[in-house]
């Protein structure tokens, strides 16, 4: 039933066009989302039909080719976000341009108030093709979120012109493409952070690299994942 519920909602994203829109629902993000290490008992991995437009949008780490595709929804002040963050990244060292991660913006912005803010600033990196920078600056150094000025963080990930990027901090097209991204997560009913979706199998938890990595060579030997794939890809 969930599964069927899931489709519903990927296919309304399609066809109200969501997936390419601004502000909608963005403010009722609250306290009640949480941020989560591991899946709990009665938590199951589930299949997202029709998942790639989820990967149309968002900042893309990784090549447009790559024959996997990990959809993350992500708060850089997310602790275990950045635990994610760094098994991905190990992930992709190790199967290299085979992957590209799409990282979608889920700021929880009842419990961390700098989420919003930093998800905006790393937009207006990547305008300037310093995306992953920041985003490894801030997962890197999440104590300082909020000490450091976005300017100073951007400036450290090599963004060149820092009054384009503060000027974009100020205007709606960063912040537009955050509350988009806002908008997909509650369609999908997104209850937690960091949410991963691999090649369109969404994973309760935050998955280890074990799994991420069973689970890419799985996809690279051709394999459709299922629920029983992370099952298997659990106990290796």
């Amino acid at each position: 039933m969930l599964g069927q519920w899931l489709q519903r909602r990927v296919d309304l994203l399609i066809t109200v066009g969501l997936l390419g829109v601004g502000s909608l629902g963005a403010a009722s993000v609250v306290h009640t989302y949480r941020s989560r290490p591991a899946p709990r008992p009665d938590e199951q991995p589930i299949v997202v039909p029709n998942w790639r437009p989820l990967a149309d949008s968002g900042e893309r780490m990784g090549p447009a080719a790559a024959p996997v595709t990990i959809v993350e929804l992500s708060d850089f002040q997310c602790p275990f976000c950045s635990r994610a963050a760094a098994a991905l990244r190990i992930v992709r060292r190790r199967h290299g341009d085979s992957i590209a991660v799409v990282f979608r913006h889920f700021p929880l912005i009842g419990i961390h108030p700098f989420a919003r803010a930093a998800a905006v600033a790393s937009e207006c990196a990547g305008e300037q093709g310093a995306f992953e920078a920041y985003h490894d600056l801030l997962f890197g150094n999440q104590d300082s979120i909020g000490i450091w000025s976005w300017t100073d963080v951007a400036r450290r990930a090599g963004v060149r012109d820092t009054a384009r990027f503060s000027a974009c901090r100020g205007a709606v097209p960063a912040d537009a493409r955050v509350a988009r991204d806002m908008a997909v997560g509650q369609m999908l009913h997104v209850a937690a952070t960091p949410t991963i979706i691999v090649q369109g199998l969404l994973l309760p938890g935050a998955p280890t690299v074990e799994t991420l990595d069973s689970l890419t060579r799985l996809v690279l030997a051709g394999r459709t994942l299922t629920a029983p794939s992370v099952a298997g890809a659990s106990r290796k």
